[in-house]
Protein backbone atom coordinates (compact mmCIF):
# COMPACT_ATOMS: atom_id res chain seq x y z
CA UNK A 1 0.00 0.00 0.00
CA UNK A 2 1.56 3.21 -1.43
CA UNK A 3 1.77 6.71 1.46
CA UNK A 4 -1.06 8.31 -0.63
CA UNK A 5 -3.43 5.19 0.13
CA UNK A 6 -2.36 4.94 3.75
CA UNK A 7 -3.08 8.86 3.97
CA UNK A 8 -6.47 8.16 2.43
CA UNK A 9 -7.40 4.85 4.46
CA UNK A 10 -6.09 6.42 7.65
CA UNK A 11 -8.42 9.50 7.34
CA UNK A 12 -11.56 7.37 6.07
CA UNK A 13 -11.38 5.49 9.40
CA UNK A 14 -11.24 8.35 11.39
CA UNK A 15 -13.83 9.46 9.60
CA UNK A 16 -16.05 6.48 9.82
CA UNK A 17 -14.60 6.31 13.68
CA UNK A 18 -16.13 9.65 14.68
CA UNK A 19 -19.33 8.90 12.68
CA UNK A 20 -20.02 5.96 15.22
CA UNK A 21 -19.31 8.04 17.90
CA UNK A 22 -21.51 10.46 17.34
CA UNK A 23 -24.40 8.26 16.33
CA UNK A 24 -24.04 6.59 19.67
CA UNK A 25 -23.02 9.21 21.52
CA UNK A 26 -19.72 7.82 23.55
CA UNK A 27 -17.36 10.26 24.92
CA UNK A 28 -14.04 9.43 25.45
CA UNK A 29 -12.75 10.34 28.96
CA UNK A 30 -9.07 11.91 29.32
CA UNK A 31 -6.86 9.18 30.54
CA UNK A 32 -5.99 10.07 33.94
CA UNK A 33 -2.06 9.80 33.06
CA UNK A 34 -2.97 12.83 30.61
CA UNK A 35 -4.60 14.46 32.96
CA UNK A 36 -1.99 14.04 35.81
CA UNK A 37 0.70 15.17 33.09
CA UNK A 38 -1.39 18.21 33.10
CA UNK A 39 -1.90 19.57 36.00
CA UNK A 40 1.89 18.95 36.81
CA UNK A 41 2.78 21.22 34.11
CA UNK A 42 -0.30 23.68 35.44
CA UNK A 43 1.61 23.94 38.90
CA UNK A 44 5.03 24.19 37.48
CA UNK A 45 3.72 27.20 35.20
CA UNK A 46 1.97 28.85 37.82
CA UNK A 47 5.21 28.27 40.45
CA UNK A 48 7.71 29.80 37.39
CA UNK A 49 5.14 32.54 36.73
CA UNK A 50 4.37 33.53 40.67
CA UNK A 51 7.88 33.24 41.46
CA UNK A 52 8.63 35.70 38.71
CA UNK A 53 5.52 38.24 40.07
CA UNK A 54 7.60 37.94 43.42
CA UNK A 55 11.03 38.36 42.57
CA UNK A 56 11.14 40.50 39.62
CA UNK A 57 9.13 43.57 41.35
CA UNK A 58 11.58 44.34 44.04
CA UNK A 59 14.60 43.56 42.08
CA UNK A 60 13.02 45.76 39.68
CA UNK A 61 13.31 49.07 42.16
CA UNK A 62 16.75 48.13 43.19
CA UNK A 63 17.62 47.76 39.69
CA UNK A 64 16.26 51.08 38.69
CA UNK A 65 17.31 52.71 41.61
CA UNK A 66 20.79 51.90 41.25
CA UNK A 67 21.18 52.25 37.51
CA UNK A 68 19.13 56.06 37.59
CA UNK A 69 19.66 57.55 40.72
CA UNK A 70 23.22 56.42 42.10
CA UNK A 71 25.30 55.43 38.37
CA UNK A 72 22.79 57.95 36.45
CA UNK A 73 23.18 56.14 33.21
CA UNK A 74 20.89 56.85 30.09
CA UNK A 75 17.80 55.60 29.45
CA UNK A 76 19.18 52.88 26.68
CA UNK A 77 21.96 51.99 29.06
CA UNK A 78 19.14 51.70 31.89
CA UNK A 79 17.01 49.43 29.56
CA UNK A 80 19.82 46.94 28.44
CA UNK A 81 21.54 46.28 31.96
CA UNK A 82 17.70 45.90 33.14
CA UNK A 83 17.02 43.59 30.14
CA UNK A 84 20.44 41.99 30.94
CA UNK A 85 19.75 41.54 34.83
CA UNK A 86 16.40 40.40 34.18
CA UNK A 87 17.35 37.74 32.15
CA UNK A 88 19.92 36.13 34.04
CA UNK A 89 17.76 35.69 36.96
CA UNK A 90 14.90 34.37 35.07
CA UNK A 91 17.30 31.99 33.65
CA UNK A 92 18.34 30.73 37.03
CA UNK A 93 15.05 30.70 38.56
CA UNK A 94 13.64 28.96 36.26
CA UNK A 95 16.40 26.10 35.97
CA UNK A 96 16.04 25.99 39.62
CA UNK A 97 12.05 25.22 39.92
CA UNK A 98 12.48 22.90 36.65
CA UNK A 99 15.23 20.96 38.75
CA UNK A 100 13.09 21.09 42.09
CA UNK A 101 9.81 19.49 39.95
CA UNK A 102 12.08 16.85 38.08
CA UNK A 103 13.41 16.10 41.31
CA UNK A 104 9.65 15.63 42.89
CA UNK A 105 8.36 13.71 40.08
CA UNK A 106 11.63 11.40 40.08
CA UNK A 107 10.84 10.57 43.52
CA UNK A 108 7.68 9.66 43.03
CA UNK A 109 8.51 6.44 40.96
Amino acid sequence: MDLENKKQYAGEATKDFERMAEEYDVEFPIPPRIKQRKMKALKESLVTVGTGLIINWPISVVLLYLFIDILQLSTLMVSIYVTLCFTLIAVIRVYLIRMFFTKRELDDY
